[in-house]
């Protein structure tokens, strides 16, 4: 285990149990309108903050809300204001990545004209979402939706001796406060090919590496996010407020497969994890890999199965 030295991080919430405004991941400004905002049951935030099926990350100081395996918006704060910013896939507007979401004015053909608009038909674009996502996206989302203790949806790890920054598909924190990143492959993937253990042992060994020299930053970012939630009100973030914080950070990526049954599971223990196991000595320790008949399977308690 990697462990975070003592007295990390520094930043600490204040008595109040508010966290300090420079320790979060969003301005205080866009905290306080959003917890405004939640107040009011019929508000546009309040359908994301308490949707069981969304996650709320923290990008450049803005909420990117992801749902049913479609990104939904983006929340910044603007010129003392929150600026909601719909994906044009789910507002209908193949001119703009994103339609700006206002009272005063419509959009011209746009599904939505505005943010009262927004959270009427919210069970609607949600369900658009839904159909528009690949099928393994929108499970995944919903695995990191469904588990509190998952904290974050395609983290973001550093780049290091030569490689680019690049995204795991999860991150979580256990009850001790250990920082755990995950993949999440499909049974029938191609990384599971004989030809192709080679290559998949390499992403692990990377995975290992970037992890190692790392921990530290990648901790401090877990942690802001976590204060982050702490500050927050709704369903999403009080699920979430008692977790952590980050301690240590698990060395290795675990794996996650998704089987399409029961017998397909059964089948990838008996011929894929051997030839794994044989090929590169992977996995080292219970639990670096799992398989489960779907990832509706998978518990809070299995990802940390055998740390």
């Amino acid at each position: 285990m990697l462990f975070i030295p003592a007295g990390f991080p520094a930043k600490r919430p204040q008595a109040s149990g508010r966290p300090e405004g420079a320790a979060l991941a969003l301005a205080p400004g866009l905290v306080r309108a959003l917890n405004t905002l939640c107040l009011n049951p019929e508000s546009w935030w309040r359908r994301m903050a308490d949707d069981p099926l969304a996650i709320h990350l923290f990008r450049s100081g803005a909420v990117f809300v992801l749902t049913r395996g479609r990104l939904l918006a983006q929340i910044r704060w603007e010129k003392g204001a929150p600026a909601c910013l719909v994906h044009s896939d789910l507002a209908v507007n193949p001119e703009k990545r994103y339609t700006r979401m206002e009272e005063r004015r419509a959009e011209e053909g746009a599904l939505l004209s505005g943010l009262r608009h927004l959270a009427a038909l919210y069970p609607k674009v949600t369900a658009r979402a839904g159909r528009l996502a690949p099928a393994e996206r929108r499970e995944t989302d919903i695995l990191a939706a469904r588990l509190p203790q998952i904290i974050e949806r395609e983290p973001l790890l550093p780049g290091g001796r030569g490689f680019k920054p690049f995204y795991a598909d999860l991150a979580a924190v256990d009850a001790k406060g250990t920082l755990v990143f995950f993949e999440v492959k499909r049974a029938g993937s191609p990384d599971f090919a004989p030809a192709d253990h080679p290559r998949l042992a390499g992403q692990v060994d990377h995975y290992e590496q970037i992890i190692s020299e790392n921990a530290r930053e990648l901790a401090d970012n877990a942690n802001r996010a976590l204060r982050t939630f702490k500050a927050l009100e709704g369903a999403f973030f009080r699920a979430r407020a008692d977790i952590g914080p980050v301690r240590s950070v698990h060395p290795r990526v675990r794996v996650l497969v998704a089987a399409r049954d029961t017998r397909d599971r059964v089948r990838f223990g008996r011929e894929v994890l051997p030839s794994l196991a044989s090929l590169f000595a992977w996995p080292r320790r219970p639990g670096d890999i799992q398989v489960f008949a779907g990832l509706g399977r998978v518990s809070g308690a299995d990802l940390f199965s055998g740390l």
